[in-house]
């Protein structure tokens, strides 16, 4: 009984009511360059020129909590007009803002709090090479700039925008370097990198560095059987990361199909601990009745772009989505993304199949000199861009809840939640309209940056990511001069479960066994037959 009664709770926890929305109105929408956090992930902070001409603060940053998407206060400052916005990071109440002066060619540097600048500095660097990072230390900033053939420097600072500290990482000898993702948690600084070498022979690198120190804790290389493998996706599961994608057994990034498919469990140090694999050509082959020869196609693949350690089934989940790139005559490509792919493995690494998710395909139209991006290469960079339909797995209780974005040219655009840990398939999704208006093609500008800093535009429409949160998910969406989020409550948990689900977890009425008296007074009587 007090296992049945601990999932009711679930179960009513999870309980749906009303979506919610509102509104940023007078944005300057081709300067927004996105959203900035704390060091906890709850707040949002939202920096943006305003297109309000009366008022000479034309700088805002509005404060959003990311729970409840309320309005938790805002600074507005006059900026120059000579300044373009780059980016910016949150610690406390106070906000970090990288601005390139165009008429001084330089970076400034300036600290927001209580509606004014407190410090102001200026640094040697492009607006394409500096980026503020989120510090997990209060009063503390952090910030990353870039040099030659990809070297990067990180620097901390103080609340007086005085350098504490800064370390310098460099590529090896006869190769570039570029930087594909930057995150900061309370375990360090985790920076994904890729290293090019002359022959287009690349191999992926996982790199830790503390936010105190700026020492590099770790450094892994990402092999499987010593092939150099491509890395698409990573996530962390009850202090487990587990990182996955694909890998090409001749070690060269070009168009041909991969080799195979990976996901591993990795140690606290970043070290691959358990490994599980699969042929691609075994994939293709398993999806063939559900998809035909579609996967089979030389511009057509799959970007592996999550996973899940589902401990209920005992399996680990793989989350894919197929692409189509077709290139355009005048340059520029469009690509079509659809169908999501599941694979499933056991704890032990065994492949256990494939399952398909029929998904409305929907359009991105990438403009910019694309010839040096594979085929792989510009799905992950659509991916980084928001433009990916799956986005993430909420951590509920006992079942495994994906949320992913549908983008119908000719219906509403929708926000699905959707089981992703079945023991034998998936259930059917549970979707709300998000964008009423049908978006047909999302357009993109692929601008090819030296720098080894990450450049990743502004999907029109995407989730905010936040896989703490069970109750609910929440969209944006860009607009002419209005920013527009959309929370949208998650259906029950028990929309999510299926029979062989509900079997495992619910307990099982079994009839009372009678009690055992070592000295009962009477006696059964014999049966007829039977002798005393």
């Amino acid at each position: 009984m007090k296992k049945t009664g601990i999932i009711l709770l679930m179960l009513l926890a999870f309980a749906q009511t009303k979506a919610q929305e509102f509104f940023i109105d007078s944005m300057d929408m081709s300067s927004f360059k996105g959203f900035c956090t704390n060091e906890m992930g709850d707040m949002l902070g939202i920096p943006y020129f305003s297109t309000n001409k009366d008022n000479k603060q034309n700088f805002v940053i509005k404060r959003v909590n990311a729970m409840n998407l309320i309005i938790d206060g805002e600074q507005r400052l006059e900026i120059p007009e000579t300044y373009k916005y780059i980016n910016g990071s949150m610690s406390g109440g106070s906000y970090l803002m990288l601005f390139y002066d165009t008429k001084a060619s330089e970076t400034v540097m300036m600290l927001v709090s209580n509606n004014n600048v407190e410090v102001k500095k200026t640094i040697k660097a492009g607006a394409n090479e500096v980026m503020a990072l989120t510090s997990p230390m209060p009063d503390n900033y952090t910030v990353i700039t870039s040099g030659k053939r990809g070297a990067y420097t990180i620097t901390l600072y103080n609340r007086s925008l005085e350098k504490v500290m800064e370390n310098t990482f460099s590529p090896p000898a006869g190769k570039t370097r570029n930087i594909v993702s930057v995150k900061t948690t309370m375990e360090g600084i985790k920076i994904v990198y890729r290293d090019t070498d002359k022959d287009n022979k690349f191999a992926f690198h996982t790199q830790n560095i503390r936010p105190d120190s700026l020492i590099e804790t770790f450094n892994i290389k990402a092999t499987y059987k010593n092939i150099n493998t491509y890395p698409t996706f990573s996530f962390n599961k009850d202090g487990i990361t587990c990182t996955g994608g694909i890998y090409y057994q001749n070690g060269l990034n070009n168009n041909q199909k991969p080799d195979g498919v990976y996901i591993s469990t990795l140690t606290p140090d970043g070290k691959p601990e358990m490994t599980a694999e699969v042929p691609y050509s075994q994939v293709i082959e398993d999806l063939k009745e559900r998809i035909g020869d579609a996967l089979s196609a030389k511009n057509t693949g799959i970007i592996f772009t999550g996973g899940i350690m589902a401990h209920e089934s005992q399996s680990l989940f793989m989350i894919g989505e197929m692409f189509t790139r077709n290139d355009n005559t005048s340059g520029g490509s469009v690509v079509k993304q659809q169908d999501l792919i599941i694979l499933r493995f056991n704890m032990e690494g065994k492949y256990l199949g494939a399952e398909h998710i029929k998904v409305a395909p929907k359009e991105a139209t990438v403009s910019g000199d694309l010839s040096k991006l594979s085929n792989m290469d510009l799905a992950a960079w659509l991916r980084n861009s928001g433009f990916g339909t799956f986005k993430y797995f909420m951590n509920a209780p006992m079942v495994p809840a994906m949320v992913y974005l549908k983008i119908d040219g000719k219906e509403p655009s929708q926000l699905c939640f959707q089981q992703g840990g079945s023991l034998k398939k998936q259930g059917s999704p549970h979707c709300f309209d998000v964008a009423p208006d049908p978006i047909s093609n999302i357009k993109f500008t692929y601008k090819y940056n030296a720098s080894a800093l990450p450049n990743y535009p502004l999907s029109a429409l995407d989730i905010i990511p936040n896989e703490h949160v069970i109750e609910s998910a929440s969209a944006y969406k860009l607009e002419d001069t209005r920013l527009r989020f959309i929370k949208v409550l998650a259906p029950p948990m028990d929309a999510f479960m299926d029979e062989e689900l509900m079997q495992a977890f619910m307990p099982q009425h079994e009839e009372p066994e009678p009690p055992h008296e070592d000295n009962p007074e009477d006696e059964k009587a014999p049966e007829e037959g039977e002798q005393e």
